[in-house]
């Protein structure tokens, strides 16, 4: 019965329909999607021919299906949110555009949320969500077109409490940062807008040189660890804080700084997508000082972390063609299989916390269980 529901749900979305009957479209995804039917909800709501007067639809009459049960309301409008947020990345997939398109809706499911009572902790997982899918577009968290002005000049130092002023001058975040002030990835999303300038910065040297980009203006990568420094011994974000401010000493050209933060994060990171960054990253360090011993290690270790990860693979298959000892082929087979962007969180690097992604989808979802 489950099934054939579904299927008929899916046949009105796929052929099309008047705005007569989009309404009852709308509210049969919300329910849907709020009994845990997740996947199936997202990919009908994403199949309709007109997705735009589908989010109309769901920004007039979501109220009155999350107020439809007032004991239940809270979760109701998380689901709302949740939903938004999971149609945003799926329509993703077609553009830069359709993030433009989203934007102000999800501000609107923030009100949404922010309206309906005291924080709770599923408010702060969707919060989490929505950072980690805007690292996507470089947005980092402010839903909005431009970064906020603060972000938008150059300065060698901040605190603590100054980068707490400029969390609340920063569009969406500052409406996150009102709900859980306790929450430090808000401020950790704030400090990578005001670094986003150095991401043009080298992401390989060899022997003290730039494989590729110029260095990005010194300016920028002072800024980006200016705004990383109150953060530093948070016991929330201190490991990520860590590989950051390594990774900007490097672009710096500063290796030995930059091998030292590393190794710092790797021996605290243990086995997350952190503890592969820093031995990747620590690699990359030993690497550009020209010893290729010691960075061929780590890469080894930053492989054995992430067997699947490409970037780690191709540097121990390098090393192998450059000495001619064992198998440059055996060091990449399991990387080369891959095909998931998550697999290697080197490749995302650039992207804030979209890195995050499925387990933040992931723990959302289980706060709507």
């Amino acid at each position: 019965m489950r099934k054939t529901g579904l299927t008929a749900l899916l046949f009105l979305v796929l052929i099309g329909h008047p705005a007569a009957r989009m309404a009852e479209t709308v509210s049969g995804l919300l329910d849907r999607y709020s009994r845990g039917q997740f996947d199936e909800a997202v990919r009908a709501a994403a199949a309709v021919k007109d997705v735009d007067a589908l989010v109309s639809v769901l920004t007039r009459q979501g109220p009155n299906w999350s107020d439809a049960d007032r004991s239940t309301r809270q979760h109701r409008r998380l689901a709302i949110a949740a939903f938004t947020l999971e149609l945003t990345h799926a329509r993703m997939q077609q553009g830069w555009s359709e993030w433009q398109a989203m934007r102000p809706v999800l501000e609107w499911a923030c009100t949404l949320l922010r309206t309906a009572g005291p924080p709770t902790d599923g408010e702060r997982r969707w919060h989490l969500a929505v950072i980690s899918l805007a690292g996507r577009v470089r947005d980092y968290g402010s839903l909005s077109a431009t970064p906020p002005g603060w972000a938008q000049h150059t300065f060698a130092h901040l605190s603590l409490s100054e980068l707490r002023q400029r969390v609340e001058k920063s569009e969406h975040l500052a409406h996150a940062w009102q709900r859980f002030p306790n929450e430090p990835r808000i401020l950790l999303a704030a400090a990578s807008m005001a670094g986003r300038f150095g991401a043009d910065a080298p992401r390989r040297y060899r022997d003290g040189q730039p494989v590729q980009r110029q260095p990005a203006s010194n300016a920028w990568l002072t800024t980006a660890l200016a705004a990383l420094q109150p953060l530093a011994d948070d016991p929330g974000v201190g490991v990520d804080v860590m590989v950051r401010e390594g990774r900007i000493q490097y672009a710096l050209t500063h290796f030995s700084e930059a091998l030292a933060l590393e190794q710092s994060a790797a021996q605290a990171a243990h086995d997350s997508p952190e503890a592969y960054l820093a031995h990747f990253l620590a690699g990359r360090a030993l690497e550009a000082m020209n010893d290729r011993a010691a960075a061929v290690a780590e890469f080894e270790r930053a492989a054995a972390i992430r067997p699947r990860a490409q970037s780690a693979a191709l540097a121990v298959a390098y090393d192998r063609l450059l000495a001619s000892t064992g198998s440059a082929a055996a060091a990449v087979m399991p990387a080369l299989a891959s095909h998931d962007e998550f697999d290697d969180p080197w490749r995302l690097y650039d992207y804030g916390d979209y890195m995050y992604w499925p387990e933040r989808l992931s723990a959302l979802r289980e706060a709507l269980k």
